[in-house]
């Protein structure tokens, strides 16, 4: 009911429930004692109190005549006889006569009593009224005792009181109840928050991050709930990140031992073959130092490839942009790969668009060089002989466009899903004849990054693969 509001909230409609809840019900209690004792002659607690100015105008009338014990029935008249005891003494004689017990005092004492009253603790009153003579002679004195409490003729006076101590203790009663009743329902709603705290700090002990912890309010509670909700989720990616970056590492270092495995084999293999004499024979001499020469640049060029990662993968690396001719930069390129797709007898296809003779674009060009000989060079080894590539580049809104395809096998599902990722190769035997290390494009996909670009692959109309990929430039 209260989960919603803030705690200050909360505290304060709890204290004015418990106020609201007592007052009423306080006035219920009080309603319903009236209610018992409706109808019955109740009488007040002063009520014979307002009695005694009667008494006291009777005794004034009669004087000192009232001395005469025959005036007693005509007193027991004038004073009822349930609420008020009397007591009328003489002081010459003495005498005295009333239902009264009152113990009697000397003269002196009794003189300085006159006109006085005296109420103790339980409200019990003895009221001292004067005789005197016409001539105002002090003759005698009238005791009067009766109780300052609330009476009845036809209810018990225990039974008055229990109701009367009842009404009275009741705002003390009703207060304690309900605020143990608010307090249970206020306690209770912030220990449910605090609950779940608790067993997702239990969880987290565990090592356990796979859990959600739940609280539908936006009060403070909610909030504390919903930031350790998001401390949770933060720490599970800080987390998952550093186990994939150790799977990685572990993945590099696999990766890194296969390709190096094959380069090394093969030196091995001719080195031990030219100790055991094979170095006699020339034509052998030379076409072994040619496979170990070539398979040392393999391990070379695999071990810039992991430095070029390493580097690429810190966000400490920046590119060097330089300022480029594009329509050059692409002339130089295809002349690079001239003599290689010759001898494959390939067709290389520029086309470009929107890009001017002498436009110039900054861009890292080293970078952008290494990406285009990966692509080119991919296209060129898995097209055969007599096949096209063709390569499309446009500048549009402040970003070059490049388009590079080819009409060979295209990519595998498998390959569309994961040829950007570390370490994949693809088809093993191709990969492996090849010397392919799982990394091209992968380098390429961070380079182009790195430029606020973005690279894709997919098939083209002819089923052969298609790279595409832009630069942002300034």
């Amino acid at each position: 009911m209260l989960k919603k509001y803030s705690l200050k909230k909360q505290f304060i409609l709890t204290f004015a429930l418990v106020l609201g809840c007592s007052i009423i019900s306080v006035t219920l209690t009080a309603c319903l004692a009236l209610g018992m004792l409706n109808g019955k002659s109740i009488k007040a607690a002063n009520y014979y109190e307002k009695k005694i100015y009667n008494i006291e105008k009777y005794i004034n009338t009669k004087n000192d005549k009232l001395l005469n014990s025959g005036y007693e029935k005509e007193f027991n008249k004038i004073i009822p006889s349930k609420g008020i005891k009397y007591k009328v003494l003489d002081l010459e004689s003495n005498n005295s006569y009333g239902n009264l017990d009152e113990k009697l005092y000397s003269q002196s004492d009794m003189i300085n009593k006159i006109n006085t009253s005296d109420v103790d603790k339980k409200n019990n009153v003895t009221k001292y009224i004067p005789i005197v003579t016409e001539n105002y002679k002090l003759k005698g004195v009238v005791i009067l005792y009766y109780k300052l409490v609330v009476t009845s003729d036809s209810i018990p006076q225990i039974l008055i009181s229990l109701i009367t101590f009842i009404v009275l203790i009741s705002p003390f009663i009703y207060i304690v109840f309900f605020s143990y009743l608010f307090g249970k329902i206020l306690s209770k709603n912030i220990n449910d928050p605090l609950g779940k705290l608790k067993y997702a700090t239990e969880k987290i002990k565990e090592n356990n991050l796979d859990f959600n912890i739940e609280y539908p309010y936006n009060n403070e509670l909610g909030q504390i709930i919903l930031s350790f909700e998001e401390m949770k989720n933060e720490l599970k990616n800080t987390l998952n990140k550093q186990w994939n970056m150790e799977e990685e590492r572990k993945e590099i270092i696999s990766g890194l031992s296969h390709d190096l495995r094959s380069p090394l084999t093969i030196i091995k293999g001719k080195v031990e073959m030219l100790l055991e004499g094979s170095y006699k024979n020339e034509d052998r001499l030379i076409s072994y130092l040619d496979s170990i020469d070539k398979s040392t640049d393999r391990s070379i060029e695999l071990v810039n490839d992991l430095n070029l990662i390493n580097k690429l993968d810190s966000s400490d690396f920046n590119i060097n942009p330089t300022s480029n001719n594009v329509l050059d930069f692409l002339n130089q390129q295809i002349d690079n790969f001239k003599d290689l797709s010759e001898s494959k007898q390939i067709k290389i296809n520029l086309t470009t668009e929107n890009i001017e003779q002498d436009a110039k674009y900054t861009f890292d060009k080293n970078s952008i060089i290494r990406v285009m000989d990966n692509l080119v060079s991919n296209a060129i080894r898995h097209t055969q002989l007599n096949g096209e590539i063709d390569i499309k580049v446009t500048l549009y809104k402040s970003k070059l466009y490049f388009k590079i395809s080819d009409n060979g096998n295209g990519f595998s599902n498998d390959d569309l899903k994961f040829a950007l990722n570390k370490f994949y190769r693809g088809d093993k035997s191709r990969s492996a004849k090849s010397g392919n290390s799982g990394l091209g494009l992968y380098i390429c996909k961070a380079i182009v990054e790195k430029h606020n670009g973005q690279i894709n692959i997919s098939n083209n109309s002819l089923g052969g693969a298609q790279v595409s990929f832009y630069l942002k430039l300034n």
